[in-house]
Formats: structure tokens, sequence, C-alpha cells
């Protein structure tokens, strides 16, 4: 190997590694630092020097490898994401290489000037480079890493990565590891095939990343008809149970003239002992009209009525022992959604323990701006596993990350606790400012 030969593929694993790392920095939000790209570049270097030149095409798997496993390290996210993360990384850099190759064996070769030939030479390099750097642009303008945070839909997305893969790997491998630099016609007809399937890989990858975002775009519209579901449900409730105290109120309000006219009865008779009996009973007549819990929000104290119902039924312990602020920008819909989730969570994993103590305890803390919201339930002691999605804690995960917070789930000695973090001071319609 010659010395521009040697720069010349430092230069391409150099401008490789920078637009790779470069790619999952910014569509990962990882600030990457100067050792991750001189670690890369070196595994880089060394998959290119160990393996013999026509057979470059083994060292693609070993990058994707490689980049697997630096994803997997400075994400730490799911495998599927980091997978799919990889994969899509290492294709769009070979495929720009596979396509300026097949652009290169299309041109006729008549130069004899080296200075003429060190330039055509270097300058395809450039333009894989450039061709890679947009391809990279155009995922992280029209793709969100959000998209693929969920645990089960990134799978739906790494089919299609993995095959469009093994098609440009397959390419590379039977017609670029010890090519003619000839042309001839048959060689053109095949180049000029290849250049074709490769730019039809690269809009599939496009068409599958748009079908993809259109997924997830259900996925978020089913969450939010169930969301909105939950909201109309729990205005029922809150209609219906208002209305009914409104009237057992009104009710009792036109009989207040009565008991006391009884009372009054009692005492000029003398009958102080009757009074307090009268009284007693009064006294546990509006206790009927009060709430069980008091937080602070109506509409939560009607919930939590209806769940010690619930919870009283299926011998289920309920501890509240908070109160909600008064003056912050949550809307009661949105602390029905977390009380009614969490909650209905809780008493179903309490049901699912066959024996044994079962009870809920739920605890609210304020601090500056924010509050902090803690459900504690007893569970089976054979499923020590903390659910990553569902329906109900990702309504909860939608309306804490509304507010800027975020939940946290963890299982320990047979109980299950959920922490909901929310900041209690910004608008909901801030959000979005402070996320981009």
């Amino acid at each position: 190997m010659d010395w521009f030969e040697f720069w010349l593929n430092v230069l391409a694993l150099a401008g490789q590694s920078v637009l790779q790392l470069f790619f999952v920095g910014r569509i990962a939000n990882i600030h990457m630092r100067i050792r991750n790209f001189l670690i890369y570049f070196l595994l880089l270097y060394f998959i290119c020097t160990m393996i013999p030149t026509r057979y470059n095409y083994i060292g693609i798997p070993i990058n994707l490898l490689f980049m697997y496993a630096m994803i997997r390290f400075m994400l730490k996210g799911s495998r599927s994401t980091c997978c799919v993360l990889a994969v899509m990384t290492v294709y769009v850099s070979q495929l720009s290489f596979g396509l300026i190759g097949s652009l290169l064996m299309l041109m006729p070769l008549g130069v004899q000037s080296s200075i003429l030939l060190c330039a055509m030479a270097i300058l395809p390099t450039l333009l894989a480079l450039t061709l890679c750097y947009g391809g990279y642009w155009l995922i992280f303008t029209r793709f969100s890493l959000k998209d693929i945070q969920n645990e089960n839909t990134p799978w739906l997305l790494l089919p299609p990565c993995l095959f469009l893969f093994a098609i440009e790997l397959y390419l590379l491998s039977t017609n670029y590891g010890n090519v003619s630099t000839v042309p001839a016609p048959i060689e053109a007809q095949k180049h000029l095939t290849l250049f074709t399937l490769q730019a039809l890989g690269l809009l599939v990858l496009f068409s599958s990343l748009y079908a993809y975002q259109r997924v997830c775009a259900g996925f978020r519209a089913q969450t939010a008809l169930v969301s909105m579901t939950q909201e109309v449900h729990a205005q029922k409730v809150y209609v219906a149970e208002a209305q009914a105290r409104y009237e057992n109120t009104r009710a009792f309000r036109h009989d207040i003239k009565n008991h006391l006219s009884v009372i009054h009865g009692f005492l000029n008779a003398g009958n102080i002992e009757q009074a307090q009996i009268y009284l007693q009973k009064l006294a546990a007549a509006t206790e009927k009209l009060s709430f069980p819990f008091s937080t602070g929000k109506p509409v939560v104290d009607i919930l939590l009525e209806n769940k010690l119902a619930l919870c009283t039924a299926n011998g289920i312990e309920l501890d509240v022992s908070i109160t909600l602020p008064s003056s912050c920008t949550l809307t009661d819909l949105d602390w029905c959604i977390i009380f009614a989730n969490a909650l209905d969570n809780a008493i179903q994993a309490c049901m699912g323990k066959p024996d044994g103590v079962r009870d809920i305890h739920i605890l609210g803390e304020r601090q500056g701006d924010f509050y902090m919201l803690e459900f504690e339930n007893t569970c089976r002691r054979e499923s020590p596993w903390v659910p990553k999605f569902g329906i109900g804690l990702n309504n909860i995960k939608t309306v804490a990350e509304k507010y800027g917070g975020s939940i946290t789930a963890e299982y320990k000695n047979e109980r299950f606790l959920l922490n909901i973090l929310l900041n209690i001071s910004i608008q909901p319609d801030d959000i979005s400012i402070h996320m981009t």
C-alpha cells in the first residue's frame, strides 16, 4: 500500500466515523466527545487493515456490530432501538459508497496525468461522504428517536432495514470484491443495474421510515382516543356524582329546619339525652354528604370515593395522604387520568394476589415548582417484572410529559411502586418549546 492509498483510506474512514457518530449523536441528542470519534475510527481502521481488500465486504457486518456496541453504550436504550439505529447508520454509509462506486464504473478512465488520477481517486470519496451526509440529514429531519423509544414498535422497522442491509452487502460482495475497471458494454449495463437497485434501496428506506411514522402516529392516536374516552367517562362520573350530592344536600337543607325544631323540643322538655342521640344521628347523616378523602380537588375526591368502594368490596386497604396544589396548571381531567389509571392498575395487581395483605398507599409532596406522586401497592410474588408498555401507564406517561415530567416504575419485595413527577408551574402549550 503506497502513501496515497493509505491517506485516501484514512480520509474515507475518518469521514465515515465522523458522519456516523455525528448522525447518531444528533438523532439521539447525545454529546459526542473526541475520544468517541477516535475509538470508532481506530476500530474501522483495524477492520480495513486486517481484512484483505477482496474481502472488504466482510468488514461491513463487523462495522455493524461495532456501531451497535457504541450506540448501546452511549444511548443505554433498548436493544431494538439501538439495533435499528445501527443498521440505518451503517446502511446509509455503505449505500452512499456503493452508489458512487457504480457511477465510477460507468465512467471511462482515459486520464494519464498523475495529478488528475489522484483527483479522480479523491473525488469519489468526497462525493460518497457528501451523499452520506445528505442521507443522514434527510433521516434526521424526517425521523425522530422518540418514535422508536417504545419497546415494541422498533421491531416493525427492523426487518426492512435488515433486508436492505443484506441486499447491499450481497451487491458489494458479489460485484465490487474483485471487479474489472475496464469499461465494456456488458459491464456498463451491469453497473447501471446495480446503481438503479441501490437507488431504489435508498427510496425503500425512506418509504419504510414514512410508513413507520404513520404507524407510530396511529399508536399515538389510539392512545389519545383512549385518553379522551377516559376523560369523557370521568366527566360523566363527576356530573352524576355532583348531581346526586346536590340532591342530597338540597334535601338535607330542606329538612334542617325540622331537625332543629325536634332538637329544640327535646331541649325545652329537658330531654338532654334524647337531644344528644338525635344530634349523633344527624352528624352521621351529614357524614354521608362529605368525601372520605379530601385532596383539595373535588374531581379527585369523587374518583377516590368510587375507587374506595371497589377496594372495600375486594378486601383492599386504601390509604391516601395527599394534598394537591390548588394553584397549578394541571387540569382536573389530567388529574383524573393519572389517578384513574394508577388506581386501576394497583387494584388489578392487588386482586391478583391470592392471599396476604392487600393495600394501596398514595403519597404526594410538593417541592417548589414540582409535585411528586407515589403509588405503592402489593402484587404477586411470581410476577417480579415492571411493565414498560401499556395503555394505563402510557396515558400517565403522556400526561407527565405534557407537563415536563416523567414516570418511573419499580418492583421491590412484592410491592410495585409508581413515581410520577410533574412540573406544576408551566403551561402545557409551552412544553413543545422546551422539547425542541
